[in-house]
């Protein structure tokens, strides 16, 4: 002690001691008159009195008064009974040690602040603190757990108590808890966590001895879910290894129960997306032959997709997936000429028209253009929910048709130029989309990395159409073996949609309109392990795709492993139900090329996913266009008109108009009893008439009023709406109707 005082002397540093024993007081006599020294004399037992109007019981120890420093406690309100030790501790520790009564939420906020990193609770108080925890047992058991000198470590039992109540009595009784009560807590997540991480091995050797001891099946993770607290990463392992193991356990019911059970626990959606993954989707319908355009697409990405990932996924027999990609190719193999050549095809080169029609309608406007190459559609859709959650909204997302073959060097020109080039062309991919930039006066800028296109939205005067030409998915996709939407993949997605939010916060901060477009060239698929490996058949060469990295010709490239270019048509010799002949003129080509009919590779067999084919997920592709603020959504108009009989069938004239930039998919509309009326899609801005047939029944007044309702899904989200249609009643009736003869 003397030795501290004389350091806090020599270094100017301040040091107070409260010293209460007379033998003390004679050691230290002589530090008086020492300059720097000054001696106060206190009287904590009359500053009790003062504060609380009676002496202080025996509790108030002069030591505990002065760890209290009872002289500065404020004095409680008049006429307000209050208890001393609880009033003092509420003073120097937390409010909530002066609380009155016990209660579950006091427990848990009283909990929450022991555990917290600041709290701290001098020695000297422990008799105060002892106290309270005493009388609020009284009423409440689980405050008899508690013990002022572990009260951090009884705390943290206390809640593991309660997380893991419905654990075996000897497990429990193992690990210190079974003697305990079990509380009822309102925590934060982390809270939970954090009491529970150090016993994280006990818990998963636990949960290994009973998967060891029965084999898992529906009943025992039902039993298991049911004792699980929901709050340990070791159970959710183990609940993954079960499942892993024996696939057929999960059904989306299941996967239900582990988000309730696993939802709030930190990093557990991850797992719980992978689980969820796994789970065997609905078997698609046969594709029909004479479905629509849309039927098709719809078909693909909503039935197709999910079942073509669940297989990749998770390794099945890939038989039926197979035939159903063979009835989409030879669909496309057929359907495909027609598009090149009609208005509104689900061609992507459409996103070309769209940039120019946005700058025509906000001329001031900046366009950010980021042509993915390689963008699957399954990986659009986590661009997409990247994007949202940055501040960037969907006005459209639709699926789109790569040009034939899928491959960069004719599909990415056709997207970035918005036409086809059916002879010879030379310069690399970003020089056809500068020129064609120039040529339709559009000021534009082409560029293949993030930080030149954000320099050009930074500079004092903008381009009007930025085109981010980014192969980081391509390229990754062709090295990968499992599923193109990993954490590799998904950071890729990431950087894409925090750079087009930086991109969209320069030009709000320059006073520019900001829309995104994204798209893509084309998907891309992973061979079978079965697949064939044909040999390149004669009068063909191999295909050499490009990745332009640079302005420089030919930056990069690679052999296509899905495509062979026709050099001789008059020598070519194939058979015919084992190839795609993707004709020069009927495909609007500068070469005819072969493409394998179903899953095969072309000369060689690629180490990862590829391209070039005609499979669902190689031609498939997100459009996207995105901005700032919402999609403001408006009712679509729903006129009905016609005229009715009493007694006699009769048509009506449904005619629906989309005022919205965004297509309407899946409507229903009901109109009173009558049939459903089911409408694959309206397009943006678009129309759709239809007639119904009214059946012969009685009819009284001179107008019949049709309740409606329509059912539909705008980008995902549902648009409901309803209303009132009148139909006018015609009375006379004869062979000549006297309505007829007056107009």
């Amino acid at each position: 002690m003397r030795q501290a005082i004389r350091r806090a002397l020599d270094d100017g540093k301040s040091l107070t001691l409260h010293v209460t024993s007379r033998l003390l007081l004679h050691w230290l006599e002589d530090f008086i008159g020492y300059s720097g020294v000054e001696w106060v004399p206190v009287a904590p037992e009359r500053d009790y009195r003062r504060i609380f109007g009676s002496d202080p019981p025996a509790l108030f120890t002069p030591e505990v008064l002065l760890a209290a420093n009872i002289a500065t406690i404020n004095v409680p309100p008049p006429g307000v009974a209050v208890d001393a030790a609880g009033w003092v501790l509420g003073e120097r520790l937390h409010p909530l040690w002066s609380a009155p009564q016990a209660s579950s939420n006091h427990l848990s906020e009283l909990s929450t602040w022991v555990v917290s990193p600041g709290a701290s609770i001098a020695p000297a108080l422990y008799p105060l603190v002892q106290d309270c925890l005493t009388k609020w047992a009284a009423a409440m058991p689980a405050y008899g757990a508690l013990h002022a000198g572990s009260l951090g470590a009884d705390v943290t039992n206390l809640i593991r108590s309660a997380a893991l109540r419905h654990y075996p009595a000897a497990w429990r009784q193992a690990h210190g808890l079974h003697h305990l009560p079990v509380a009822s807590f309102a925590l934060h997540r982390e809270l939970w966590v954090q009491a529970l991480r150090e016993l994280g091995p006990p818990i998963e050797h636990y949960w290994r001895e009973q998967v060891a001891e029965r084999e898992p099946d529906q009943a025992w993770l039902q039993a298991a879910l049911a004792a699980m607290s929901g709050w340990s990463h070791a159970e959710l392992r183990m609940i993954e290894a079960v499942i892993l193991r024996d696939p057929a356990l999960l059904n989306a019911a299941l996967v239900q129960t582990l988000r309730q059970k696993f939802g709030a626990l930190h990093g557990a959606a991850v797992t719980l997306d992978e689980l969820e993954q796994l789970v065997p989707p609905p078997q698609p319908a046969q594709p029909q032959a004479d479905w629509s355009d849309q039927q098709w697409l719809t078909w693909a990405t909503q039935a197709y997709m999910p079942y073509f990932a669940w297989t990749v996924r998770t390794q099945q027999p890939c038989a039926a997936q197979a035939a159903y990609a063979l009835c989409y190719a030879d669909w496309l193999a057929q359907r495909y000429p027609h598009w090149l050549t009609a208005v509104g095809s689900p061609l992507i080169t459409s996103q070309f028209t769209l940039m120019r029609d946005l700058l025509v309608a906000q001329p001031d406007a900046v366009v950010v253009w980021l042509v993915a190459d390689g963008l699957t559609w399954w990986q659009g859709k986590i661009l997409r929910e990247s994007c949202q959650q940055h501040g960037l909204h969907p006005q459209r997302y639709e699926p789109a048709v790569a040009l034939l073959p899928s491959i960069t060097s004719i599909s990415k020109r056709a997207l970035v130029t918005g036409i086809l080039a059916p002879e010879e062309v030379h310069g690399t991919l970003a020089q056809a989309a500068q020129e064609k930039l120039t040529r339709v006066g559009v000021r534009g800028f082409v560029s293949y990395h993030e930080q030149e296109v954000l320099a050009a939205v930074r500079s004092s005067a903008p381009p009007q159409c930025v085109i981010w030409l980014a192969n980081e998915l391509d390229r990754q996709a062709h090295e990968q073996i499992t599923f193109t939407d990993d954490m590799v993949v998904r950071a890729i997605i990431e950087r894409f949609g925090q750079t087009l939010a930086k991109l969209r916060d320069r030009c709000i901060e320059r006073g520019h309109p900001f829309h995104a477009l994204i798209g893509s060239d084309h998907g891309s698929t992973l061979l079978p392990a079965t697949a064939p490996t044909r040999r390149m058949p004669t009068a063909t060469r191999e295909v050499i795709d490009v990745w332009e990295d640079s302005p420089e010709p030919r930056s990069s490239n690679h052999t296509s492993a899905r495509a062979a270019q026709v050099s001789a048509d008059q020598h070519l010799q194939i058979e015919e139900d084992a190839w795609y002949h993707l004709d020069r003129l009927r495909y609007q080509l500068a070469h005819a090329y072969l493409i394998p009919r179903g899953y095969a590779a072309v000369g060689r067999r690629p180490t990862g996913w590829t391209h070039g084919g005609l499979t669902p997920e190689e031609t498939i592709v997100p459009l996207m266009h995105l901005t700032p603020e919402p999609l403001v959504m408006h009712n679509l108009r729903l006129a009905l008109s016609g005229r009715l009989q009493p007694q006699r069938e009769g048509m009506l004239v449904l005619l629906l108009t989309n005022p919205n930039p965004a297509p309407l998919d899946h409507l229903v509309v009901r109109i009173a009893d009558l049939q459903p009326v089911a409408i694959e899609r309206i397009e943006a801005n678009g129309r759709h008439e239809t007639t119904l047939t009214y059946p012969a029944r009685p009819l009284d007044g001179a107008e019949l009023a049709l309740p409606w309702t329509l059912d539909g899904q705008v980008l995902g989200v549902t648009h409901h709406q309803q209303g009132a249609a009148r139909i006018a009643v015609r009375r006379l009736q004869s062979d000549t109707s006297m309505d007829d003869m007056f107009g």
